[in-house]
């Protein structure tokens, strides 16, 4: 017996996760040479602080342009404050932590920061080592975020890209998302330009 369609908001959550699911392995399973045996992209666990922030670290000496020149002020952050935002992430709604796992070390991560009165949720912070990029570790990062984004019913998921970073572009444009004509002066580098990216959901 087949039943009819059921749209989104009548789907219920386990399915809606299933479909997430099963879309992520589509996705790894479409970089069959170059995906990492144990990579996996997964949520942040509330013990991982330490290694948050060994990650945010490492994110911001590689890309200070796209993340934000905060390097030496994050880096005086103590250990509390990060095992406070890795705890924040478990037991709250409004916030998501994504990271990528090869097995060993963490080596790429995402968030996500969710506005329930507009319906949007923002992608925020992906990066990747550049060991790992060129594998779909990128795009994976992204996929949990979606996926979390629809859990929530969110309408909409936006994100700033620096208007001369074509990689970033060209990545976020595979997973679905449009430009949407608005730009604005990045906030950390007011000589630079990003532009508004979105992808209903």
């Amino acid at each position: 017996m087949t039943a009819g369609p059921i749209s989104a908001e009548g789907a219920p959550r386990a399915a809606r996760q299933g479909a997430a699911a099963a879309a992520l392995r589509r996705l790894q399973q479409s970089y069959p040479l170059g995906w990492p045996p144990r990579m996996k992209a997964r949520r942040l666990r509330r013990d991982e602080g330490d290694q948050l922030r060994e990650l945010r670290l490492r994110a911001l000496a590689d890309a200070p342009r796209e993340l934000g020149r905060f390097f030496d002020e994050e880096a005086a952050f103590p250990s509390s404050y990060w095992r406070a935002f890795a705890e924040d992430i478990q037991v709250g709604d409004r916030r998501v932590g994504v990271v990528a796992d090869d097995g060993e070390r963490l080596v790429g991560m995402v968030g996500g920061d969710w506005e329930e009165q507009s319906g949007r949720v923002h992608l925020v912070a992906l990066w990747v080592e550049p060991s790992s990029r060129g594998k779909g570790v990128g795009k994976a990062l992204v996929a949990e975020v979606l996926a979390w984004a629809r859990q929530r019913q969110a309408q909409r998921v936006e994100l700033w890209v620096v208007d001369d970073a074509p990689a970033a572009a060209a990545l976020y444009a595979s997973c679905g998302f449009v430009e949407t004509g608005v730009h604005q002066a990045v906030p950390h580098s007011p000589g630079q330009t990003e532009k508004l990216l979105v992808r209903l959901t």
